[in-house]
């Protein structure tokens, strides 16, 4: 299991890491399966308004992906079992994207995203 833990892990890290380039997302940090989200500000600023983390987090359930709000600052926390499946784990990404879309609007750079997953 803790094989399991590991690449599931780092396929977390690295999907959420190449989404922070996407999104208003300031910080991508965490151990094995706990992995936190902070936001920043849709302007570029380190502080994101007030409601992000809630809104993303109502825009994700709508999806199927139960995620928490954490922490002082405007942050998520994705805290799946140690048993979840790389199909899963992409599952949950899609949803999460889909959330932030709604929440912030198209990515960045779309055509970068997708040749950096690939």
């Amino acid at each position: 299991m803790m094989v399991n833990v590991q690449h599931r892990s780092a396929q977390l890290m690295k999907a959420l890491v190449l989404l922070s380039k996407q999104y208003p997302i300031i910080d991508v940090r965490g151990r094995g399966l706990m992995v936190g989200v902070e936001f920043g500000g849709t302007d570029g600023g380190r502080r994101a308004e007030k409601g992000v983390a809630l809104a993303v987090q109502k825009a994700a359930f709508k999806r199927g992906v139960m995620l928490m709000p954490a922490g002082a600052r405007e942050a998520m926390r994705f805290l799946p079992a140690l048993n979840i499946s790389e199909e899963e784990i992409v599952l949950a990404l899609e949803a999460f994207e889909g959330a932030l879309q709604e929440v912030f609007g198209p990515p960045k750079d779309y055509d970068n995203l997708v040749e950096l997953v690939e």
